[in-house]
């Protein structure tokens, strides 16, 4: 799957209970029907891990042509994706709706084993795997006073503006003296009247379509009643890495007119250590993604390089080659990345830009007018209010051109709605002829 899920748009929400507000901002995430689940929780008791299933998809990337995996070896494929933290790609499934409907006994009974290592997680047990990237927050939605909501609130605001869903726990309220405690639902969208009014689109798993949380005052509210509220939060430093990842390998994809490569990065030698069963790994950005053998490479003479590669696991005997809990691939096909950064010289190409400048992260709070800045010799000259934010964070400290209007201002500094990015680089992908066939 590619960073369709994950990518944000602008729409106007036809929320008719809300008609007489005037909105301050819509935020809506888009998630196509094919990218839901196609059951719901009654009955199973597994709203944290289904909430986390659809908040963490991007690690899914589905490929109908490919060879259907048979029961074990999905298993294995959805356990991987869920602890490894990488992307893995399944053959003879066209989408999460697909994978839910026709391998529907499998991915219950993996919603249920990761339900069952969260809640271990959730009370500091040990645990080797945490389940799709779960971090509970610091309040753990225990006594959160006004000012604790008031936090969480805007966090999710944050985390939506970045372009992607976060799971909230509530308390599953039915009246004023009954609760049924520990539920789990996905914030996909947020309708803002102010700072201490707004309204909150959800997944729900156990009613599967549209419903909302209200945040009034301090205080969420769900059915009407008071609610205890907490993030069950992904560490976002590895999901920025992670969403950059896909997003580069989906460039990549393109470029080639590949459609289903397997993975990117720099090769490195590990070493052939005791439970080392590679002596070779990938790694993006200081992140150990993959250890790799290759019978058609000679890897050694590949150290250092930044490649993208077709690859496949190794199925054994009892399994999904590993090492620890990551998979164990094979190089079958790789390509060099040979890339420049080439800015614009003359007065026309220049001039095909509103502003060109270093883009800094200014933060995403109530009343700025944009989450990013243009700055030149330390001084800010633009503001950008982008939809891109995936793309405008990969870009962190780099000179880029910004196509747009300048459409309001704050505190002196024009604000540009930004239409289009030009990172100045140009990645060419050279084919790596293979040592052995």
């Amino acid at each position: 799957m590619s960073n369709h899920f994950y990518q944000k748009i602008i729409v106007m929400l036809l929320w008719l209970n809300f008609s007489q507000a005037v909105a301050s901002e819509i935020i809506a995430l888009r998630i196509p029907e094919e990218d839901q689940i196609a059951f719901d929780n009654f009955g199973g008791g597994k709203c944290y891990a289904m909430s986390a299933f659809v908040e963490a998809q991007g690690l899914l990337q589905f490929n109908p042509n490919l060879p259907a995996l048979n029961d074990e070896e999905l298993s294995q494929a959805l356990e991987s994706a869920s602890c490894s933290g990488v992307p893995v790609i399944i053959g003879g499934v066209s989408s999460i709706k697909d994978l839910s409907l026709n391998h529907q006994k499998i991915l219950k009974k993996f919603l249920e084993t990761s339900q069952d290592r969260l809640l271990k997680d959730f009370f500091h047990e040990f645990n080797t795997c945490a389940p799709l990237f779960f971090e509970t927050s610091e309040s753990q939605g225990l006594q959160c006073d006004a000012a604790c909501n008031k936090k969480i609130a805007q966090t999710l605001i944050e985390e939506l503006r970045r372009g992607r869903p976060i799971t909230l726990q509530i308390d599953n309220n039915i009246s004023d003296t009954k609760k049924e405690i520990n539920h789990a639902v996905m914030v996909y969208g947020v309708f803002i009247e102010d700072d201490e009014s707004m309204t909150f689109t959800i997944y729900d798993p156990n009613i599967p379509h549209k419903k909302y949380i209200k945040y009034q005052d301090g205080q969420f509210l769900w059915r009407g009643y008071p609610t205890t509220a907490a993030l069950f939060d992904i560490d976002l430093n590895r999901y920025n890495k992670l969403y950059k990842y896909i997003h580069h390998l989906d460039n990549a994809k393109n470029e080639l007119g590949v459609p289903f490569l397997s993975g990117m990065g720099t090769l490195k030698d590990q070493g052939m250590f005791l439970g080392k069963t590679s002596s070779h790994y990938i790694e993006y950005e200081g992140q150990k993604i993959f250890p790799i053998q290759s019978q058609k490479y000679n890897l050694n003479k590949l150290l250092g390089k930044n490649i993208v590669f077709q690859a496949k696991y190794i199925w054994e005997k009892d399994g999904l080659k590993k090492e620890g809990i990551k998979p164990v691939i094979h190089i079958n096909e790789a390509y060099e990345v040979v890339k420049e950064k080439r800015l614009p010289q003359s007065e026309d190409e220049k001039g095909k830009y509103v502003t060109i400048g270093k883009i800094e992260d200014r933060g995403r709070f109530i009343g700025r007018k944009g989450g990013y800045k243009i700055t030149e010799n330390g001084q800010t000259k633009y503001i950008l209010r982008s939809q891109e934010h995936s793309r405008l964070l990969s870009l962190m400290g780099e000179e880029i051109g910004v196509k747009g209007k300048i459409v309001d201002q704050e505190n002196g500094v024009p604000v540009i709605e930004v239409e289009a990015i030009d990172d100045f680089k140009i990645e060419t992908y050279v084919k790596i002829p293979p040592d052995h066939q």
